[in-house]
């Protein structure tokens, strides 16, 4: 292997061998190099200066509570639940007007009619679907509890 070939691999192992995260044999060919290469020798007191300065380095908290509090005063949650409150009364109004409707005249439905009621049949069955499985998943949820 030439010598630029060797820095190049030396180079790419630096950091895992910080790390720990090494074979034997490749920490051990790295501190051989090493002992040998001033060039070397410094990107790694370098990256381990790195590794140093950010392992202690402090970042400003604040960034939850600024998203909690932006999210009250847009009141995201609001339009939200009113939303899915107008789905769903939607969804029940129509059905009590279906099924009124078919009461009523009780005759077979027109092909247009035949095919807007599968269609929101459809569209009510996918629904419901998904609101079962998302309660069925709730409990499980390792994510539910975890804020932005």
């Amino acid at each position: 292997m030439s010598p630029a070939e060797t820095h190049r691999q030396i180079d790419r192992l630096i950091s895992p061998y910080i790390d720990n995260e090494l074979t034997q044999e490749e920490a051990q060919s790295v501190e051989i190099h090493i002992a040998d290469c001033p060039q070397c020798a410094e990107a790694l007191r370098e990256m381990t200066a790195l590794r140093e300065m950010t392992a202690t380095a402090v970042f400003p908290a604040g960034a939850d509570e600024r998203l909690d509090e932006l999210e009250q005063k847009l009141s995201v949650q609001a339009p939200r639940r009113a939303g899915w409150v107008m789905i769903g009364s939607g969804v029940a109004a129509w059905v009590v007007w279906a099924l009124g409707a078919a009461l009523r005249d009780l005759r077979l439905p027109t092909a247009q009619e035949a095919v807007a009621g599968i269609f929101f049949a459809g569209f009510v069955m996918l629904f419901l679907s998904v609101v079962r499985q998302r309660m069925l998943e709730y409990p499980q949820d390792r994510y539910r509890r975890v804020k932005r």
